[in-house]
């Protein structure tokens, strides 16, 4: 069962002892795509949980070829924990304590706070500044090799899943050519050097254009970069995707977190080869980033369209207070990875998406998740194998809203339009705590799941695949069919159960494991991290 931590007079069984059906208002979109009133079934359910230290792990993902094995990131203290998921509750790999992160986390012979300073990266009225890489999302790029982007410190670290030690790769600042200029990355080996490290830096110079931040207001010269352009440096690595031997890093570039100000967000391009061993990595010469349509990308993923177009998708959650309040636009960019431009962008207006496109076995559907509410979003992914996109290199981007003629309005759910559902009736009130929602498709394209931070539930969301199909796919066919009160709602009195969901996956069957065919694996976050299983039966 999940693991109740802390003197509580309430029960865990207490809270799941009922069954309730909730019936749906018939206006909007809550529950179903339609003007029709769906129906929740509020339902029990018996995850197992494993604990880890600390509260709000980082990052979760499966291995690749191999979803019985999953690494997650503690947060504090950092360490990266390898999982089997083939038994219930997931059981740790290894019972030897992980590795803590080094003072020199990549490996390049001086600690990071030094060679922060040393790099002259502080800001000149802290010239004794601090830089604690602070882990981030987690990518098993292969069976023995994970990536953890870390902030602060500005990198991608390179990870063992097995052991969670630190894995060297070969790392290369190549000579000035092309758009790469070594200088702009300071925390890079010198200029035509490679050397053995277990991170590479994501902190380089970046020159927008235009040259504005979210609000509107022009950015100024950096003294770490050109002092006769604009420019900033990249700040908050945020994830990481690798497709067509390149591995692709977005930075969300927030500028003053107490301002809720943002600079434009970034896509850093990296040559990898892993066929080579150690494998090594550089930024690619030819175009070493990309910027983003709008402000602070949080999530990557990669998508192979049915005709074999390979390409990374962007999640642009746009900016947002330090409260959740969301004050800017979101959207989705569309990198063609053989080009590397953004070929196309969803634009989803004032919605806050989060996380990476969940995509359905048949690579038809895209949904997002939310920041701030009690939501869901969904892009129609069948225009992206329209070879006018990829004619168009010299133009701008297509706008998948319709707005871009001869091509279509390819959004099923976005900010005027979201797929919602009713809070659970013993949840907190938006006002005490607006929620954010994860979501991912199950193994097969009928059923996805999707979290509720605040209410500690799950809702199962249908989608109806009877044709015909146009695009874009039809909104009234999907519908919620349960919410899953699973852990305990964030409300005062229930201070200390376990709370917080996110992070949910849903890892392909594998003949070591039949149970994985309708397993869900999500992550509890509070009052101390939790990995968490349940197999459900939709």
């Amino acid at each position: 069962m999940v693991n109740q931590k802390r003197r509580v007079p309430l029960t865990w069984a207490s809270l799941l002892s009922f069954t309730v059906v909730l019936s749906l208002g018939a206006g909007g979109c809550e529950g179903t795509g339609s003007e029709q009133p769906g129906r929740i079934i509020q339902q029990a359910g018996d995850p197992r949980c494993t604990p880890v230290g600390g509260p709000y792990p980082s990052g979760l993902d499966t291995l690749p070829n191999n979803s019985r094995y999953a690494v997650l990131m503690q947060f504090t203290p950092k360490a990266l924990l390898a999982f089997d998921l083939g038994v219930s509750p997931p059981r740790l790999i290894t019972q030897e304590a992980s590795p803590a992160f080094p003072a020199d986390s990549d490996g390049d012979g001086v600690p990071d706070i030094e060679a922060f300073r040393e790099a002259g990266l502080c800001p000149e009225f802290n010239p004794l500044c601090f830089a604690d890489p602070k882990p981030g999302h987690v990518n098993a790029i292969r069976e023995d090799l994970v990536f953890v982007t870390t902030s602060d410190y500005e990198q991608v670290l390179f990870m063992e899943p097995s052991t969670g030690r630190l894995k060297p790769l070969s790392v290369l600042n190549p000579e000035n050519q092309a758009q790469h200029r070594a200088q702009d990355w300071p925390l890079l080996p010198e200029q035509g050097a490679a050397v053995l490290r277990t991170g590479v830096s994501t902190q380089r110079c970046i020159h927008p254009d235009p040259a504005l931040d979210s609000q509107g207001e022009v950015i100024g010269m950096d003294p770490q970069c050109d002092v006769d352009k604009a420019g900033f440096m990249t700040g908050f690595t945020a994830a990481t995707a690798y497709g067509g031997e390149r591995l692709f890093v977005a930075t969300s570039n927030l500028a003053s977190p107490s301002e809720a100000r943002f600079n434009p967000g970034s896509l850093l391009i990296y040559d990898l080869n892993l066929q080579h061993e150690p494998p090594t990595i550089q930024p690619h010469v030819e175009k070493p980033l990309l910027q983003t349509s709008d402000f602070n990308p949080t999530a990557l993923s990669n998508y192979v369209t049915p005709l074999g177009r390979e390409l990374i998708l962007v999640t642009n959650t746009g900016a947002l207070s330090f409260d959740g309040n969301l004050i800017g636009a979101s959207g989705v960019d569309v990198i063609d990875v053989e080009s590397l431009k953004v070929v196309a962008r969803y634009p989803l207006g004032q919605a806050g998406a989060r996380g990476p496109v969940a995509i359905d076995p048949t690579g038809r559907i895209g949904l997002l998740g939310a920041e701030s509410q009690r939501a869901l979003y969904a892009i129609d992914l069948a225009p992206l194998d329209d070879p006018q996109l990829y004619v168009r290199l010299e133009e701008p981007p297509v706008d998948l809203d319709g707005s871009t003629p001869n091509f279509p309005d390819a959004r099923i759910f976005w900010a005027d339009q979201p797929l919602t559902w009713p809070g659970r009736p013993d949840g907190p009130s938006e006002r005490l705590c607006p929620t954010r929602t994860d979501v991912s498709f199950g193994v097969n394209r009928e059923i996805a799941y999707a979290t509720d931070w605040c209410d500690g539930s799950l809702a199962v969301l249908s989608v109806d695949w009877r044709p015909p199909f146009p695009v874009p796919f039809p909104a009234e066919q999907f519908r919620i069919l349960d919410r899953l009160d699973w852990a305990a709602p964030k409300t005062p009195a229930l201070y200390g159960l376990s709370a917080a969901p996110s992070m949910i996956q849903a890892p392909d069957s594998t003949s070591e494991a039949e149970t994985l065919a309708t397993q869900v694996v999500f992550v509890l976050n509070e009052p101390e991290g939790q990995l968490c299983t349940a197999n459900l039966t939709y």
